[in-house]
């Protein structure tokens, strides 16, 4: 976890390439006294970024520390901020000139505006601010809305050189879009609250994208909240894993999220130990954990002086501000700027314009030497000029099999599986993960409670492979029998304890707080949340915090997001003597949260339910006429829906298990069912039922289907696994999605019966054909239809029946679902659509049936594109693509879908998109795929390695023995470029293999990238490997593809340069 410690001295790299140190020393409230001692050890310990401000009235303090500490102006990064009362134009070189002078230094090198706030001073004293009678600065109103005269004066300072870099503090999404549309020299550095209460993840995102580095002041909360988030149990988890201090957890979080963190202390000791961060490199999933805890939390500033200054317009902006992510919802891509260089190099003759063009067919084909056309003038390889007389002795029969059917409409066709003359070898591949433990460890998967690559608690039930079963008559009818009935049922022996189960330190606390949430609170509410957003939780926490509670009462209700695994845990422990809790287990599924309630008074629970409904969807009904009654039916909100309540402990009422919303005949019968239930409080909440006028009978008639069927004996100690072919593995994906997701939808061309490739097989029949069904032969209007799906809020998951007839459909994906969001200024998106569809060639699949279409994406903003290469792969990202704010097209290549066969987790499970995965690590050569002709990669490295005789004279002993670095790119949009740059320069040699076409295929791209960026580390030229620039042939396709010998070819080629 400890990095080098030349960390010491790294640098984040702002917007204009200036290098700043990414940790500061901040001054804020430093008497004099204090400031001088502080700044000159802070120097003397190897601090290099000194934070002030002329508001903090100590710069001159400040440039003592510096003159202790001896360190040389040139090696300091000196940050001072323009005070509010100097905005008027007039004053902000006065007020600049007054710093450089308290510093004692001729120049800055950043420069920020302090607040976008601007007080009244028409004479520019040197003063904080003109008081009215009522104690407030004067607010110069106009010139608070029109930062911008200010900011141009500060642009001047920088052509006169006295400051280097400018920026600005507590600013908003609103307002730094201001600055960076409208100013000449952007703003590269916004300053503003970031700790464990303020996440500002909106702001972050926004900023980034924009080339504004966010840095943070209060990272630990300030005086008020410092002490709570230091000793915070997240944080305190965290710090003992990574054997750190709170504090540096803290502060490596916000580093982990490339955000500068302003230190601040007067200690020595503390001074030193907040420095050591430099060392400390945070895990991945650590920040993520931090960040999740984060967002939610309602926001809690320490410094917000909207109210102390009486300003017009609030700052901050919470609540709104939030929604502002305007061309960043949820990380859509940023196109890079365009390859500047007009040098080429030419790595195939067909591609040099100064070769006449030639005709390549597919008589070209070494199996078909012997009738070739003379009139070719394509040559094979030396390599595949020795090969020729093998591949001829096959038999050739293979190559005149038909494709099963011509009919794109027909759903039973199955393409019959290559030889493997035809194809390589991919069943026993080394890419497979062909046992439980190595499935588990597949770099980058994450189950959905956010746990990767350790031993799991629960399994849910195979989506694909468990079918011996459905919901029986019993079940149905124990969903309208009556709660005392099955109160009084035996309950269900738990299949495992978990009573002496170990828990890692990571959870042990959390189980804790779920154990006594459960066993302490006289009622629990259990809720199912579906995207709901940090604003909106905010909202709920700050309802349920104003009801008014109980004389002589101090507890309140709160609401516990909790994972569904650890809750499931704590309800076997307690279910050996509470049978409440065996039953309530079922329900402890997917996204959950606890609402608890501390007091059972009519008053309180009748108040804290006219919450929930509000949240809930519903406004509080009024009281009937008289001779009328309540609504029967209750309208149902997804995003929120409650599934059980247990009072005091050991009574659960159940919620109607029906997959629409409940019906219940009158209040009078439901409050019957509560009181025949529950002991003495449940009639207290049995009566609140009527003094609130029937506002809470939404929390009986809401509710989602829960398999109630007989559990599978498992071993709840580990993560199970299932042997899954590639289209298995995406049949189970989306029927995750489908059971998780009510808003999800299935639609294409034959899905309800299977689809031809059979990856939608008995969706239909298990979630119903309105959610999985069958569209005409159209593409434009099956992408066009998921558009509009999309924008009202369905997942929409359609099917292209093959990727080659994308093409009609190219408007509607290119025009409308990328630019949607973009169009509409944030207001609309297709982020929720997936568009899914086979590639790659198969089987003689011929020009119309087998082209890979990746490449025309290249160029779309705000689309992604994946590509999996197995069934772990395919089902991870799947998830991730459907899960992802952004429209995605998920390209299938069809040789996978039988032939590529591995263990594959049961659980819900995603790998993160936009990651490559280096599948094998080398020193001496890049090897980039991704899809099918991965496998032929790792035959040409056992080609490399051992030649065949025929052409061992072909391949020098010293490249044998090569250490060739493997990468699965995954996502070809927005790709994964940090990895692919970090391992060319550390081998010096690349070669990307793709079956599109060499010319413009996504491998120019990527060559380009690598020949701008590593130009000095290449040892050799940038090699591709792909299909020739002719339609895609219905025999020789084995010659067109990349196979292991062209690319073995390619890289001894490369090696040997």
């Amino acid at each position: 976890m400890y990095a080098s410690a030349v960390r010491r001295s790294a640098t984040f790299t702002l917007a204009n390439g200036a290098q700043i140190p990414k940790l500061g020393f901040g001054t804020w409230k430093m008497s004099k006294e204090e400031a001088a001692p502080a700044v000159a050890h802070a120097l003397k310990a190897g601090f290099r970024h000194l934070d002030c401000a002329w508001a903090y009235r100590n710069e001159d303090a400040v440039a003592h520390g510096i003159k202790q500490a001896g360190i040389k102006r040139d090696q300091l990064w000196i940050t001072s901020k323009l005070w509010n009362s100097f905005h008027d134009p007039e004053h902000v070189e006065k007020a600049l000139d007054d710093t450089l002078k308290d510093l004692g230094t001729d120049y800055l090198d950043l420069y920020l505006m302090h607040w976008p706030v601007a007080f009244m001073n028409a004479n520019g004293a040197m003063v904080r601010s003109i008081r009215s009678t009522g104690g407030h600065p004067v607010e110069d109103t106009e010139l608070s809305r029109d930062f911008m005269a200010t900011y141009r004066v500060m642009e001047e300072m920088v052509k006169k050189g006295k400051v280097r870099n400018i920026g600005v503090s507590n600013f908003n999404i609103r307002r730094i879009s201001e600055a960076t549309e409208s100013a000449e020299i952007k703003p590269v550095v916004n300053q503003v609250e970031v700790n464990l209460g303020v996440h500002n993840d909106e702001l972050r995102n926004y900023a980034h994208a924009h080339g504004v580095t966010l840095q943070a002041y209060s990272p630990f909360g300030s005086n008020q909240n410092a002490a709570k988030y230091l000793e915070d149990p997240v944080v305190i988890d965290v710090a003992q894993r990574n054997n750190i201090t709170p504090a540096q957890v803290l502060l490596a979080w916000t580093l982990g999220r490339d955000i500068i963190p302003i230190t601040k202390s007067v200690t020595p000791s503390r001074i030193e130990e907040n420095l050591r961060v430099l060392d400390i490199q945070l895990p991945e999933e650590d920040i993520k954990h931090l960040t999740d805890e984060a967002l939610s939390r309602p926001i809690e500033r320490t410094v917000d002086p909207t109210e102390g200054w009486a300003v017009q317009d609030e700052i901050f902006e919470d609540g709104i501000d939030q929604t502002r992510e305007m061309e960043l919802k949820g990380g859509a891509y940023v196109p890079p700027p365009a390859h500047e260089s007009p040098i080429e190099h030419r790595l195939e003759p067909r591609n040099d314009p100064e070769t006449p063009s030639r005709q390549f067919h597919t008589s070209a084909h070494p199996m078909a030497a012997s009738s070739s056309s003379s009139s070719s003038s394509r040559r094979p390889t030396a390599i595949q000029a020795r090969l020729s007389p093998r591949s001829g002795s096959s038999s050739g029969s293979s190559f005149f099999r038909s494709f099963a059917s011509s009919s794109r409409s027909a759903a039973v066709a199955e393409v019959q599986p290559p030889t493997a003359s035809e194809a390589p070898v991919v069943s026993t591949s080394p890419l497979l993960r062909t046992t439980t433990d190595s499935a588990i460890a597949t770099p980058g998967l994450r189950f959905t409670d956010r746990e990767s690559n350790i031993e799991r608690e629960t399994k849910k039930m195979n989506m694909y492979t468990v079918r011996t079963f459905s919901t029986s008559a019993a079940s149905r009818a124990s969903v309208s029998a009556s709660p005392s009935a099955s109160s009084s049922a035996a309950a269900p022996a738990p299949t495992s304890s978990s009573s002496s189960r170990t828990f890692p330190d990571k959870k042990a606390f959390l189980y804790e707080k779920y154990l006594r949430l459960l066993r302490d609170s006289p009622m629990v509410l259990v809720l199912q949340h579906n995207n709901l957003s940090v604003a909106d939780f905010s909202k709920l926490r700050a309802d349920l915090a104003a009801i008014k509670l109980p004389e002589g009462e101090a507890a309140r209700a709160s609401l516990t997001v909790v994972r569904a695994g650890l809750i499931k845990a704590v309800t076997r422990e307690l279910s050996a003597d509470n049978p409440a809790m065996a039953q309530l287990q079922p329900a402890l599924s997917g996204p959950i949260a606890l609402l608890t309630c501390p007091h059972l008074t009519p008053a309180y629970l009748s108040a804290l339910f006219n919450v929930v409904d509000r949240a809930l969807g519903h406004a509080p009904p009024r009281a009937p006429a008289a001779g009328q009654s309540f609504p029967a039916v209750a309208v149902a909100n997804p995003r929120l829906v409650p599934l059980a309540a247990v009072l005091e402990g050991n009574r659960l009422l159940p919620v109607p298990q029906t997959r629409d919303v409940g019906r219940i005949g009158s209040l009078d019968q439901l409050r019957a069912q509560i009181v025949g239930l529950l002991s003495a409080p449940g009639q207290q909440l049995a009566g609140v039922l009527s003094q609130a006028s029937g506002s809470q009978l939404a929390l009986t008639l809401e509710g989602r289907k829960r398999d109630l069927e007989a559990k599978q004996h498992i071993d709840l100690h580990r993560q199970q696994t299932t042997l899954l072919a590639v289209r298995s593995a995406i049949r189970d994906a989306q029927a995750h999605v489908l059971a998780a997701d009510p808003t999800a939808c299935v639609f294409g061309e034959d899905v309800a019966f299977g689809g031809v490739f059979r990856s939608t097989m008995g969706l239909a029949e298990e979630f119903g054909r309105d959610r999985v069904f069958n569209t005409p032969l159209t593409e434009q209007g099956i992408v066009g239809f998921g558009i509009g799906m999309a924008d009202m809020g369905h997942t929409a998951i359609a099917e292209v029946q093959f990727g080659d007839y994308i093409f009609p459909a190219f408007d509607q994906i290119v025009n409308e679902a990328a630019k949607y969001n973009y169009r509409s200024g944030g207001q609309f998106s297709a982020g929720k659509l997936t568009i899914r569809a086979p590639c790659q060639g198969v089987g003689h699949g011929a020009l119309y049936h087998s082209q890979s279409v990746e490449q025309f994406f290249m160029p779309v903003p705000g689309l992604k594109v994946v590509i999996p290469r197995s069934p772990i792969q395919a089902k991870g990202l799947l998830l991730s693509s459907i899960r992802d704010e952004n429209p995605v097209v998920f390209l299938e290549p069809k040789m996978l879908y039988r032939s590529s066969v591995e263990q594959v987790p049961v659980d819900d499970f995603t790998i993160p998109l936009s990651e490559a995965e280096v599948v094998q690590p080398g020193e001496d050569l890049t090897l980039i795929s991704w899809g099918a002709p991965l496998y032929a990669c790792i035959e040409a490295l056992d080609v490399l390695r051992n030649p065949p005789a025929a052409i061992a004279k072909h391949f020098p002993q010293a490249v044998r023995s090569a250490s060739v670095e493997v990468i699965d790119l995954r996502t070809i949009l927005p790709w994964d470029r940090e990895t692919i740059t970090r391992s060319v320069a550390k081998t010096g040699r690349c070669v990307i293999v793709h079956e599109a076409p060499v010319t413009a295929g996504a491998g120019a791209e990527i060559a380009a990238h690598v020949q701008q960026n590593c130009f000095l580390n290449l040892e050799a030229p940038v090699a591709r490997v792909g299909g020739w620039d002719t339609p895609f042939p219905h025999v020789g396709e084995l010659f067109y593809k990349p196979e292991a010998i062209r690319i073995a070819d390619a890289l001894v080629k490369s090696l040997t340069y």
